[in-house]
């Protein structure tokens, strides 16, 4: 476990959701997440950019003329609208935009706008919208403190004819809290006005994090997760963060799908660092996750997969290290009964060298499929292993068990006798 190496441990134990929701607090020019927009924000992006010469994380709130882009037209416009009168700062968020064909039968139907909430994401809806046939729909939006203002544009010259759309902006990886979402038509005029709220999940779980690492320089970060028990572990690796990090995490959980977004309680230093970070969440119910991670800057870290369980039996799984180099490594599966267990074995399995074995189940009266997968970070080659899962306390029977590979494909599949 990289555990025994964390240097600075942090805790959070989540059990109870509190009743009240508090406005999310996005501040447009707040570069060093201070929650105030001064003099110290562009010490900080002069300092980091011309100074220390450091690649900056992307931060949309020093992103502040929503180009994509953090350099020196982000700080003279921050010094414009601080000391010299200048427009106000906008600061936008990662969205996705989506379209219908044009739909028939909708004439005179009134257009309506609604938002809805998914983990921490919000979309935004505006249906039977009455543009132009040739519509290219895109939504840039600007976000301060808890207001978001979403404005549409068609990037698509003019046709000679109308339709009416279903249309849909997904704005993504925001943190928790209540939220005022505007939107703004092609013509400039307000579709609607509504609220959403993005909740944490009432998980318990606890974070762990490395002081800053001395030897890594140009470090790809990694994402992986591992699985103890109930227990989910996230691994980023290589992060590359303000060397103030106090790390945090909130988590939302929707049919198995487990969205886990970092945070940043620390005060800014000026200066950024790599960091090794550990999340986990316990006592999960048995089931195949989906884990995406969410980085402080709302970028997707990486997507993982875990397996908790095997279908309402106990079962472990098993690895040898890779195997010497052989002649011949025929891949084989065969199935042995050991009592009221089951033992599934796939001999010279040709796998990935920094395969972390996992097996899901699914048993279906005597019919048992055994999934394999892998939940370790990849290594650069491949070797051979002898693998082995046990399902435990299993009725007498006579069983079918289909062992699949990760490949997709069926290995073997081997019958037995439960007496």
């Amino acid at each position: 476990m990289k555990r025994a190496t964390l240097l600075v441990t942090t805790l959070l134990l989540v059990a109870v959701f509190s009743p009240s929701i508090m406005a999310a607090n996005y501040l447009c020019g707040d570069v060093n997440g201070d929650q105030d927009v001064n003099l110290d924000d562009i010490l900080f992006l002069i300092n980091s950019i011309y100074v220390e010469q450091i690649t900056l994380p992307y931060n949309p709130m020093a992103d502040v003329n929503s180009n994509g882009v953090i350099n020196l037209t982000d700080i003279l416009t921050i010094i414009d609208y601080l000391y010299l009168s200048g427009s106000g700062l906008v600061c936008g968020i990662n969205h996705e935009d989506y379209q219908s064909e044009c739909l028939e039968g909708r004439d005179g139907d009134t257009d309506t706008m609604y938002v809805e909430v998914e983990g921490f994401n919000i979309h935004v809806y505006h249906q039977n919208a009455y543009y132009d046939c040739c519509l290219g729909y895109y939504t840039p939006n600007s976000i301060n403190l808890n207001q978001i203002t979403v404005y549409e544009f068609d990037t698509i010259p003019e046709c000679d004819c109308y339709c009416y759309f279903d249309l849909k902006t997904a704005i993504l990886n925001l943190m928790p809290g209540e939220y005022v979402v505007t939107l703004i038509g092609i013509e400039e005029d307000t579709v609607g006005i509504d609220t959403a709220i993005i909740n944490t999940f009432p998980l318990n779980h606890e974070e762990f994090q490395s002081g800053c690492l001395p030897n890594k320089v140009n470090g790809d970060d990694t994402m992986y997760v591992t699985v103890e028990g109930s227990d989910i572990h996230i691994h980023h690796d290589s992060a590359y963060y303000n060397c103030g990090l106090m790390y945090t995490m909130a988590f939302s959980l929707d049919n198995f799908v487990l969205t886990a977004i970092e945070g940043d309680t620390g005060a800014p230093a000026y200066c950024i660092c790599y960091f090794d970070l550990e999340s986990v969440v316990y006592n999960l119910p048995d089931g195949e996750y989906t884990v995406v991670l969410i980085g402080l800057e709302g970028d997707t870290v990486g997507v993982d997969h875990a397996v908790i369980g095997g279908g309402g039996y106990s079962h472990d799984v098993f690895q040898s290290g890779c195997l010497e180099e052989k002649d011949n490594h025929d891949e084989i599966m065969y199935v042995i009964v050991d009592g009221n267990d089951i033992h599934i074995h796939h001999d010279n399995a040709y796998y990935n060298c920094g395969l972390d074995y996992v097996v899901d189940f699914n048993i279906e009266g005597f019919d048992i499929t055994a999934t394999e997968g892998d939940i370790g970070p990849p290594a650069d080659c491949i070797c051979w292993f002898n693998l082995e899962s046990v399902v435990y306390d299993l009725p007498p029977g006579e069983y079918t068990v289909t062992l699949i590979g990760l490949s997709g494909q069926i290995v073997g599949i081997d019958t037995v006798v439960i007496e």
